[in-house]
């Protein structure tokens, strides 16, 4: 009986969740589509392309509409059961409400870990792929097969900021070579070649300036040619094109917020992210704490009233989430507190939902 029960209720609870994904899916890709079909137009894309772009645009919105699909999968699933007095029955043969939504709970927490893991793997790769795609299809930018590249600026793998001019991917040279490096947050030398070559596996740099700070010193070293090392980045990294923070995974971001900070700079927005990447797909387990109860309670206070006051603590939890994510980014709070203060609040006021619901029933 127990076994039985246990899968009629996980299946129904993700079948409502299959549902509701593929609603607020479809609309949330057409309302989109249309906010961009005239520059689509523009740019005469045509129907492969543009529905291939929506392919690797999926894939986000899932991971942002879970939230609501798990509160809504479990509102229909037990609502519904309520509604037409089968968790009546269930009662009546002696089937406590936590024995009802334990294997949902159970279930959900379980997709939730996993939603985890496909916010690191599967969203940061398509978000990238659907920029790459967007630019070279959409747009209509040629990306591959060039040959010089100018205005390159990038953090390297020291810290290091590092600034070309210009970069001749044929003859592997670089004109106007400018890199900064940092120790404790400030600068603490600046190196200028005009021009510089990967020879033999390592650069070598022409007309250099080297100015040291030491304190309120300036110390300047001028070489005609100097072999340098010290700088790891390869010819094939002043090629490729820089992934943006969200289209990072997990090991690739913390790695970027260690070279900008190293390089004195902030990453705030970045760390926020770092802790988003866990804490938004728990909201999906914390939003099935405040379902249950509501579900539970369909028959009495209407199925109207629960869906509507699902749909409220919804928005209000999203809204509240960015609210105080804004902060983190701004420094006002620290990024952890920033992102899980209203997940500890929301999951308390939901256990506390749960156990007065089941007082109650």
């Amino acid at each position: 009986m127990g076994k039985i029960l246990d899968r009629y209720l996980i299946k129904e609870f993700f079948k409502s969740i299959l549902l509701t994904l593929i609603v607020f899916i479809f609309i949330y890709d057409i309302t989109n589509l249309f906010e961009n079909i005239g520059r689509f137009l523009d740019k005469k894309a045509g129907f492969f392309n543009i529905f291939v772009y929506y392919i690797y645009f999926t894939p986000q919105i899932i991971i942002l509409v879970m939230p609501v699909a798990f509160l809504l999968g479990v509102f229909f699933s037990l609502g519904f059961m309520a509604r037409h007095n089968e968790l009546l029955s269930l009662r009546s043969l002696g089937i406590s409400s936590i024995r009802i939504i334990k294997p949902i709970l159970v279930s959900g927490f379980i997709a939730t870990l996993f939603l985890i893991f496909y916010n690191d793997i599967v969203t940061p790769e398509s978000i990238r792929r659907m920029n790459k795609w967007r630019t070279e299809k959409i747009y209509h930018i040629k990306v591959r097969g060039r040959q010089y590249f100018s205005n390159i600026e990038f953090i390297g793998k020291e810290g290091w900021t590092i600034y070309a001019s210009f970069y001749d991917k044929r003859n592997r040279t670089i004109r106007n070579l400018d890199i900064t490096t940092y120790k404790n947050q400030h600068i603490e030398k600046r190196i200028y070649a005009k021009r510089a070559y990967w020879r033999d596996s390592l650069w070598v740099l022409k007309d250099v300036y080297i100015r040291k700070f030491i304190q309120d010193k300036i110390n300047i070293e001028v070489y005609d040619t100097l072999s340098f090392p010290q700088l790891k980045e390869k010819p094939d990294d002043f090629t490729q094109r820089r992934k943006r923070p969200e289209e990072m995974r997990l090991r690739e971001l913390i790695g970027y917020v260690r070279r900008v900070e190293k390089s004195g700079g902030f990453a705030l927005g970045e760390r926020v992210e770092i802790q988003m990447r866990f804490a938004y797909p728990l909201i999906s387990f914390i939003l099935l704490l405040y379902g249950c109860p509501f579900a539970l309670d369909v028959k009495r206070k209407g199925f109207a009233f629960g869906f509507g006051w699902s749909l409220v603590i919804s928005f209000f939890y999203w809204g509240i989430i960015q609210i105080f994510k804004a902060y983190g980014i701004k420094g006002s709070l620290y990024p952890y507190v920033s992102v899980w203060l209203p997940e500890i609040i929301f999951a308390l006021f939901g256990v506390f939902l749960i156990i007065r619901a089941i007082k109650k029933l």
